[in-house]
């Protein structure tokens, strides 16, 4: 990471200096980082400007903010507040250039999980593939361990039953899942990376 106090262009230059070529962005539950996704039209074009102007391009975000409001929270509130990021992140996205979005899908994280809380997250999961599919570009859904649901296969199921998903390439290892399917020309990956097997 690199520190908060570095303005974008010096963040790019630090990275090629490192001998990167590529930074990821972050919009994490901070609220510092949430209001990236307001940027003005004019504050991503001085950041698409600062990548022309160093060669570093942003090919991917880590969007987090669904830990602190998450699509399965029983809050319809807080539902729509994720829709709304999750709608945001992907404009944002498109805007930037951006190739890979990564969700972390948890239901919930503060709130205690059960079965209404996993399918208002499904719920949550298919209006963003509608809004995805109106954008340009690859979501990629980061699968994390829940010991008592396999949301790899139950993601993967979800979208070949809902919208006719065709797997193109996947990966069932002791340790890591990996799936692509393609949904009316978008791409969309599914991972699982874990040490002590899959979910």
């Amino acid at each position: 990471a690199l520190p908060n106090d570095f303005t974008w262009l010096e963040k790019m230059q630090a990275a090629k200096q490192a001998g990167f070529d590529y930074i990821e962005i972050s919009i994490d539950e901070s609220d510092e980082r949430l209001a990236r996704l307001d940027w003005s039209d004019e504050q991503i074009e001085e950041i698409r400007s600062y990548m022309k102007e160093t060669g570093i391009i942003i090919p991917s975000m880590c969007l987090s903010g669904h830990r602190r409001f998450p699509f399965g929270s029983k809050n319809k509130e807080i539902r729509d507040k994720a829709f709304e990021i999750m709608e945001k992140g992907i404009i944002l996205a498109q805007k930037l250039g951006v190739r890979v979005i990564q969700l972390a899908t948890y239901d919930v994280y503060y709130e205690e999980s059960d079965e209404e809380t996993k399918a208002l997250f499904l719920e949550g999961m298919k209006k963003s593939v509608v809004v995805s599919k109106r954008q340009t570009g690859q979501v990629e859904v980061d699968i994390p361990a829940i010991p008592d649901w396999e949301g790899f296969d139950k993601l993967c199921q979800f979208l070949i039953n809902e919208y006719s998903a065709a797997i193109v390439s996947s990966v069932d290892g002791p340790g890591v899942r990996k799936c692509i399917l393609h949904v009316k020309g978008q791409s969309i990956e599914l991972r699982y990376e874990e040490p002590y097997g899959n979910s």
